[in-house]
């Protein structure tokens, strides 16, 4: 742990994801992590937890516990109310955390499903009118932000490992007894050490009795 100005800063060894860099603001009393799983998913990591717990917290904050993931998630109020203007659409990532919950409330329901369908088309069609082109040049900024990594220039695919499966065989079918003696028959003979003939047999093998050199 090291602090600098109003904020200090946690590294949080973890055996999953490695290490995790949690920064907790004393300013404004916010947790922030580097794995972004609240800010994906609305779900307080364990490596906050662990510094809220390092810090001998009694509760976890309200604004860290989202009504999406409670019982009440269809009539509680959204947490982010008490929140500023500024803070609140501060980058993209809020954008999609709202959308997120929106699809959440309707979830199971179908006619509330074509009602939200119908108001995302509706305010797609008012903003539309604005005038404002679509900048889709900082389509990647956005996904870099709301997932917390930056895409890479060139992703290296390799063709999976054939793996024969249990039960499926060598892939040849099964030789009769009449090719097999065939083939040891065509197989090149060795003198036996023990039974001093040539034949397709060795010492360890040999059926026969010894037969005294000539």
């Amino acid at each position: 742990m090291y602090v600098e100005d109003s904020s200090s800063f946690y590294e949080v060894d973890d055996t999953a994801d490695g290490v995790s860099k949690v920064c907790y603001s004393s300013v404004d009393d916010e947790y922030t992590c580097s794995c972004k799983l609240f800010t994906r998913k609305a779900l307080l990591c364990r490596h906050i937890f662990f510094v809220m717990r390092n810090k001998k917290l009694t509760r976890i904050p309200d604004k860290y516990i989202d009504a999406r993931w409670s019982k009440l998630s269809r009539v509680a109020a959204p947490l982010t109310e008490h929140l500023s203007i500024e803070k609140r659409f501060s980058g993209n990532n809020h954008l999609f955390l709202e959308l997120c919950k929106s699809i959440g409330h309707v979830r199971g329901d179908s006619i509330l499903k074509v009602q939200l369908f119908d108001d995302l088309k509706g305010l797609a069609e008012k903003y539309s009118k604005l005038g404002v082109p679509i900048d889709k040049s900082c389509k990647n900024d956005m996904f870099v932000e709301y997932y917390g990594s930056v895409r890479p220039t060139e992703v290296d695919v390799l063709p999976p490992s054939v793996v024969h499966t249990k039960g499926s065989g060598s892939g040849g079918r099964r030789k009769s007894t009449r090719e097999k003696l065939v083939e040891q028959a065509l197989k090149p003979k060795r003198k036996c050490k023990k039974c001093n003939r040539l034949a397709n047999h060795d010492s360890r093998n040999c059926p026969g009795v010894d037969v005294a050199e000539e």
